[in-house]
């Protein structure tokens, strides 16, 4: 019995360090929320026969990583994470300088394709919803609208960004 506890308990702990790296992006107050989920998660899927016989430090890895990605998410959803320099920072794929470099120039394009809505409206529904994180029926709420007026905004909002960034993509390839 005693065997198992410390079997399992190195385990939690290969999963810890497997990201280690990543969790030094948060404060420690989140880094001791998240390791306990890594570690619930690692248990849950040995209690469950999930674990794999081969290449067990890259399912620990994993585990851990889909657990920073649950924290982020829930921190979002809850605007404890507003901020989209931090969220990208937090969620980021590598931590390296080409990684954040990437994240600056992601985070640049956003926020310059953004600005570029024509329709102030539709600019401050969109901001409101994706870089501030509120919910469609909030956005219309701060704006005084109705849900529908808002979700509408949202939309034709996204749809301006989304086509801007693919634009300045294809400027860009073409021009390499």
């Amino acid at each position: 019995m005693a065997g198992d506890a410390r079997a399992r308990q190195e385990l939690v702990e290969r999963a810890w360090r497997a990201v280690a790296e990543r969790l030094q992006r948060f404060p420690e107050d989140a880094v001791e929320e998240i390791r306990q989920q890594i570690a619930e998660s690692v248990l849950r899927a040995l209690h469950s026969g999930l674990s794999p016989h081969t290449n067990l430090d890259g399912f620990l890895h994993w585990r851990g990583r889909a657990e920073i990605t649950s924290f982020v998410r829930r921190g979002i959803r809850s605007r404890r994470m507003t901020n989209l320099a931090e969220i990208l920072d937090c969620a980021g794929f590598e931590h390296s300088p080409f990684a954040r470099a990437q994240a600056a120039e992601l985070r640049d394009l956003i926020e310059r394709c953004s600005r570029s809505v024509p329709n102030e409206r539709h600019r401050q529904a969109w901001a409101l919803r994706f870089l501030q994180g509120l919910e469609p029926r909030e956005v219309a709420s701060v704006l005084e609208v109705r849900a529908a007026i808002a979700r509408l905004w949202i939309s034709r909002a996204a749809k301006h960004v989304r086509r801007c960034i693919e634009r300045r993509l294809r400027s860009e390839d073409r021009h390499r």
